[in-house]
């Protein structure tokens, strides 16, 4: 999942915290302070955790309990959007059910273009795609132009 999750969002200002499961007292207390500290920092404004979980038990404890204590621990004003599979998307997106547990959908079971367009269409909500799409564009341009200037001087080496 975490190689997905940065495929979709290369080049987009976020930070991944992959859960993999219950995280420790201390992986929560590491992202409480680190957001925290970040938002302070570089923007001063609230953060928001674009959660990515499974249609399970865990999945939906995950984000009461792990992103509660962070909540908790953290001193910047927090908003959560749980993404990932919610009740119903397993039909939604025909994905199977876990065959140990019925009723239950793991976010592996959906297929990249399904699970890349999810991704995409949260990020949308908070950062304006075309604009970043624009400004690498305009990078490639300037890179370009600039390569193509500096292939017009001479460079000598003398030792």
């Amino acid at each position: 999942m975490v190689s997905q999750f940065r495929h979709h969002t290369s080049g987009i200002d976020i930070t991944l915290r992959p859960f993999q499961g219950m995280p420790s007292i201390y992986y929560k207390n590491e992202a409480a302070r680190q957001i925290s500290e970040y938002a302070r920092k570089v923007y001063d404004l609230p953060v928001t955790i674009l959660y990515f979980g499974d249609d399970d038990r865990a999945g939906h404890l995950i984000a009461e309990t792990s992103i509660g204590d962070i909540y908790t621990w953290g001193d910047v004003e927090l908003h959560v959007d749980r993404i990932g599979l919610n009740p119903g998307d397993g039909k939604r997106y025909g994905i199977p059910e876990d065959f140990e547990h019925p009723g239950n959908y793991q976010w592996e079971a959906l297929n990249d273009e399904t699970a890349g367009s999810l991704i995409k269409d949260a990020l949308k909500h908070y950062v304006d795609l075309q604009v970043i799409n624009e400004i690498r564009e305009e990078e490639a341009a300037v890179e370009t132009a600039l390569m193509k200037h500096l292939k017009t001087f001479e460079f000598v080496y003398k030792p």
